[in-house]
């Protein structure tokens, strides 16, 4: 696009009173906001594939990096412009009309797409179709546009796709954390579309199902959170359902008197390492799930909760729960869910399952324990820690105890 015809489009959008259009005024405005708009993203796209010329002379230089902070970009926004000006590369009639402002950045980022989904000589293949695609481009819509170029990459697979779902099957994750502002757990994740449409499957019946019953009176109004609270609740009711082994469960530790009687200026509350539970829940969960006792001595010490032929049972893993936050090993901020239960003794050297000889460690220092050959003592009075490396050096740690909870009104 020439100079003067951005000049001309800015002085048609910049004066107009958009709160005096009729109907017939508001078309031609979108139009020509939408073409200054792919206008400015060009000039976006341009920059990103300089920075990338530059990166390729100096290492040092990373040009999404450099996009976030001179563009005031999330890395994430800088990252979709240098992939746009990859695209534009590889497609280069697509990315002529991109910087001409005759199709958006949303119509690149279509290809951009369709490109990861191919093999590389499929990709040059594609790439050949440019003149057609940035015709398309500027023509139709977004979802037309996707719809067209997802026909032109079915065609051009050369192995049906099975390369790409093997792909998305290994990349298929699962993620949790403790949102520390709002005290919500977010779960984030993604599913190659074989098992994604299963689950989605899965939760739409279930929600079906749920919608027969009684909706709950905390359900959101708005159409879309309602949506998606009863897609949160299918989910978990499916996980009910299914009963998965070692059960759904939430380990609590809380002492009698606040089980009985509410928080007190000694409450010890702790539930499942990184969430916040209000004591009334919990007391609601005893009665839902029932409680599961674990026998403690006066100084807060586990007595009894059994044993089991090689692995950890349960009730140990509760008992432990009470005693560790987090990995064993000091200075360890591994929390406690995260950890795997370590034989002191090992098993196939006929150490026993025995509480004393439990001992719950984090991946790495799990593999320091066993291929690191660390020597691992615990005192049976206390629990109180002691480990050598194999250089000679001794570390030692105070006993566990464990964390009470700040009663309302006290500093934490």
């Amino acid at each position: 696009m020439e100079i003067g015809d951005v000049i001309e489009l800015a002085g048609r959008v910049a004066p107009v009173d958009v709160s005096g259009l009729d109907r017939a005024g508001v078309g031609p405005l979108i139009a020509a906001v939408d073409r200054l708009a792919g206008w400015v993203e060009g000039v976006r796209v341009a920059v990103a594939g300089r920075l990338e010329d530059l990166a390729d002379v100096d290492p040092t230089i990373s040009p999404e990096h450099a996009m976030a902070r001179s563009g005031k970009q999330t890395f994430r926004q800088a990252t979709r412009s240098t992939d746009r000006a990859r695209t534009g590369r590889r497609v280069p009639e697509l990315g002529a009309a991109l910087a001409d402002g005759r199709t958006t950045a949303e119509h690149v980022d279509v290809v951009t797409n369709a490109l990861r989904q191919l093999e590389p000589g499929d990709r040059q293949r594609l790439a050949e179709q440019g003149p057609t695609l940035a015709l398309l481009a500027e023509n139709v819509d977004v979802d037309a546009f996707r719809k067209r170029v997802n026909e032109a990459t079915r065609q051009l697979r050369s192995d049906d796709g099975t390369a790409r779902l093997a792909a998305q099957r290994r990349a298929t994750k699962l993620s949790f954390r403790s949102d520390l502002e709002t005290g919500m757990v977010v779960v984030r994740g993604q599913f190659d579309p074989d098992r994604g449409s299963e689950l989605r499957r899965m939760v739409v019946r279930q929600v079906e199902a749920m919608s027969h019953g009684q909706i709950p009176d905390d359900c959101p109004s708005d159409p879309i959170e309602r949506q998606q609270h009863l897609n949160a609740l299918a989910l978990i009711e499916l996980m009910r359902l299914k009963r998965v082994p070692g059960g759904s469960s939430v380990a609590v530790v809380v002492d009698l008197d606040t089980l009985v009687g509410g928080l007190h200026d000694r409450s010890i509350v702790s539930v499942d390492s990184a969430v916040d539970l209000p004591v009334d829940t919990i007391r609601r969960m005893a009665c839902d799930h029932g409680i599961v006792p674990v026998v403690m001595g006066g100084p807060g010490h586990v007595l009894d909760v059994g044993r089991t032929q090689r692995l950890a049972t349960p009730a140990q893993r509760a008992a432990l729960r009470t005693i560790y936050d987090s990995c064993a090993i000091p200075g360890c901020a591994v929390l406690f869910d995260q950890t795997t239960i370590h034989h002191l003794t090992p098993w196939i050297q006929h150490g026993p399952t025995d509480l004393i000889k439990l001992l719950p460690l984090c991946s790495t220092h799990h593999h320091a324990a066993h291929e690191g050959h660390w020597l691992i003592t615990l005192d049976p009075a206390d629990r109180s820690l002691t480990y050598s490396t194999p250089d000679g050096t001794t570390h030692t740690g105070d006993p566990p105890t464990l964390r009470a909870h700040s009663p309302p009104g006290d500093a934490a």
